[in-house]
C-alpha cells in the first residue's frame, strides 16, 4: 500500500473514474459532451501534480504504467479473441488488434478489445518526455514548449490522417494538462476549509454550469480519437471542469462516507483497465433482464445511472480480488 496518500486526490480520481464508466455506458449526447470535456484531462493533471523527479524515474514508470498496460492488454485481447469478436461486428483483424498492443496507436478502432488502454502508453510517453524536459529546461521554457505542443496537437488531426505509435499524437495535448497539474502543485496555495467554506459551494456550482455550457459549445471532445472542435474552449472547459472536481473533492474530504469514493480512486488504474469488457457483458445481461434494446437503454438517463452503479460495484469487487491476488503473489 502506498504511504502518505493525498485524500482529495484519491477522491478526485474516484469521481473521475466513475465518470469514465458513465461516459462509456451513456449514449446521451449532452452527458457525454460534459464528461468527455474534462475526464481524461483530469487524470493527466493529477499525474502532473504528483510528478517527482526521483532516481530511476523511467524504470519506475515502466513498472507502474507499462507492465500493467501489457498485462491488461493481453488479457483483454484474449477475451475479445475467444469470445467477443464472434458476437459483435469488428472492423479490425485479430493480427492488427494484437500488434497494436505494442504499436499503441490511439483510437477506438485500434483498441477494439479495450478502448481505454490507450491512456497508459500515452501517460508513459507524457511522463517520460516531461521528465526529460524538467531535467533540462526551466519551468518557463517548458511552458513555451508545451504551448507549441498544444498547437501541434490541435492542428495535427485536421491535416494528417495517420495515427502515430505510442499515442504520440495524443501526447501533444496530454502534456499540456500534465504541465498544468505540475504548475498547480508548485504555485497554488491550498486555502484552509474555514477560509473557503462559505464560497466553496457557489464556486462548485458555477464551475459545473460553465463546464456544461462550454461542453455544449465544444460539441464532443474525444482525446483518443483526436476530436477537438474549438482550441480555446477545449482547454478552458477541461481546466474549469478539473478545478471543480478539485473543489468538490476537498469538500467531500470532510465526510466519512467519502471513503468508498476514496477507495475507488486508489484503485482507479484497475477499474479503468477492467471495466470496458465487463461493461459490455453487463449491458447485454441487463437488456435481456428488462427486455429492452441495449442502445435504447444507453439513451435513458435513469438506466445509465443504474448500469453505472452496477458496473462500479462489479469493478470494485474485481479490483479487490486483484489486490488480494497481488498480495498473495508478493508473499509466495
Amino acid at each position: 500500500m502506498i504511504k502518505n496518500r493525498i485524500k482529495w486526490i484519491d477522491i478526485s480520481k474516484g469521481i473521475g473514474i466513475i465518470l469514465v464508466l458513465m461516459g462509456h455506458i451513456s449514449k446521451i449526447k449532452i452527458i457525454n459532451n460534459v464528461i468527455y470535456a474534462f475526464h481524461m484531462p483530469l487524470f493527466f493533471m493529477i499525474s502532473g501534480y504528483l510528478y517527482k523527479n526521483k532516481k530511476e524515474f523511467v524504470k519506475n514508470k515502466v513498472k507502474k504504467v507499462l507492465i500493467p498496460y501489457f498485462i491488461f492488454s493481453i488479457f483483454s485481447f484474449l477475451y475479445w479473441l475467444i469470445i467477443e469478436r464472434h458476437i459483435r461486428s469488428q472492423s479490425i483483424s485479430p493480427l492488427d488488434a494484437f500488434s497494436n498492443i505494442f504499436i499503441a496507436k490511439g483510437g477506438s478502432d485500434n483498441y477494439i478489445f479495450n478502448v481505454v488502454l490507450w491512456f497508459l502508453p500515452c501517460l508513459f510517453i507524457t511522463e517520460t518526455i516531461f521528465w526529460i524536459l524538467e531535467k533540462n529546461f526551466s519551468t518557463k521554457k517548458i511552458g513555451i514548449i508545451v504551448f507549441l505542443s498544444s498547437i501541434i496537437g490541435f492542428i495535427y488531426p485536421k491535416i494528417v490522417d495517420f495515427r502515430l505509435p505510442f499515442c504520440i499524437d495524443i501526447f501533444f495535448t496530454s502534456i499540456v494538462f500534465y504541465y498544468i497539474g505540475y504548475i498547480f502543485k508548485n504555485y497554488i496555495e491550498l486555502k484552509t476549509k474555514e477560509k473557503i467554506r462559505y464560497k466553496e459551494n457557489i464556486i462548485i456550482l458555477i464551475g459545473v454550469c460553465i463546464t456544461i455550457y462550454l461542453a455544449i459549445i465544444e460539441n464532443g471532445t474525444d482525446m483518443t480519437n483526436l476530436r477537438f472542435t474549438y482550441y480555446t474552449i477545449f482547454y478552458i472547459a477541461a481546466i474549469i471542469g478539473t478545478y471543480t472536481i478539485y473543489l468538490l473533492s476537498n469538500r467531500l474530504c470532510e465526510f466519512k462516507s467519502s471513503g468508498i469514493i476514496e477507495w475507488i480512486g486508489k484503485n482507479s488504474l484497475y477499474i479503468m483497465c477492467i471495466h470496458e469488457p465487463i461493461k459490455r457483458i453487463v449491458i447485454v445481461l441487463y437488456s435481456k433482464i428488462i427486455k429492452q434494446n441495449g442502445d435504447l437503454i444507453r439513451q435513458s438517463f435513469l438506466q445509465v445511472i443504474i448500469i453505472t452503479f452496477i458496473l462500479t460495484i462489479i469493478s470494485v469487487i474485481v479490483s479487490y480480488l486483484i489486490n488480494k491476488l497481488k498480495y498473495r503473489l508478493k508473499n509466495i
